[in-house]
């Protein structure tokens, strides 16, 4: 065929109206403080503020979401993406992210935006494509390795004679005689990384936003394993248990502050605020 268009006839059609940014509440929201933030854009935030649409809204996507939602968060576990002309979609996007710097340096100066002011892209590099999915994957892989070393320890408790232990008690949090707090908190981690897991293959129902903020909870189940390990162990005074828990807290605090002082980009190198807004498609 030397063309894709179709040559039967048809009854009827549906067409729809879309557009890739709705003036949500959200967008809306973030609008009015970009008011603040941003003076220099003044125009389209207030015409965004009041709910308007008009043609080329979309371009004003990186001020209103920090998020964006990829190929890979739409498509069930099991697609398969395939890639034609990969070399050529690769320099087609590399020549639109190149475009849209040099109009980005362009509008700095005509917007009065101060020197060394950065704006954050609308074009994502093409590496972007796959890369969420497999850190996800990465994730999910780790967190079921989490489970298992915890199944070991369980089922080491429940073996050992030192202490009676059901596996009914290993589930409920303070049924176990020995330290029924310090050993409570160790359940309340188990059950927190067992929400967390499940919910990987439930983030498309969810929603990419609740998934993520529910992922948050990991901080609170390291806490909560870290207290238990420090309470209940019986080699917690040993140097190399101390040393193995600092070293664990230490990875945690780092990677906290790093992810707190350096925000993530898009696209460019520029810094964006960390808060709640719509994901763009």
């Amino acid at each position: 065929m030397a063309d894709q268009r179709s040559h039967g006839d048809l009854t009827d059609a549906w067409l729809f109206p879309v557009r890739e940014l709705l003036p949500t509440d959200d967008v809306r929201a973030r609008a009015k403080e970009l008011l603040r933030t941003d003076p220099w854009g003044r125009e389209h935030w207030e015409r965004l503020a009041d709910g308007q649409t008009f043609d080329g809204m979309e371009s004003w996507l990186p001020w209103l979401t920090d998020d964006e939602r990829l190929l890979p968060d739409l498509l069930p576990e099991e697609a398969l993406v395939l890639l034609v002309e990969p070399r050529q979609m690769r320099d087609r996007v590399g020549e639109l992210n190149d475009e849209e710097a040099s109009l980005a340096n362009s509008l700095a100066s005509t917007w009065g935006l101060p020197e060394g002011h950065e704006m954050p892209r609308l074009s994502l590099p093409f590496d972007r494509l796959l890369r969420p999915a497999a850190i996800t994957d990465f994730h999910r892989f780790v967190a079921l390795l989490g489970l298992g070393s915890i199944a070991i320890h369980g089922a080491a408790l429940v073996l050992d004679n030192t202490v009676q232990i059901s596996p009914v008690a290993l589930l409920v949090p303070g049924l176990v005689p020995y330290r029924p707090l310090a050993t409570g908190l160790g359940t309340l981690a188990f059950l927190g990384m067992l929400l967390v897991y499940v919910s990987f293959p439930l983030r498309k129902r969810i929603g990419a936003r609740a998934w993520r903020r529910l992922h948050w909870l990991t901080y609170a189940v390291f806490a909560l394993a870290t207290v238990h390990g420090l309470a209940a162990g019986s080699s917690t005074q040993q140097g190399w248990a101390l040393a193995l828990y600092g070293a664990a807290t230490g990875a945690v605090l780092g990677a906290t502050a790093w992810r707190i002082l350096v925000p993530p980009t898009r696209g460019g190198n520029q810094r964006v605020p960390d808060r709640d807004r719509p994901l763009s498609v």
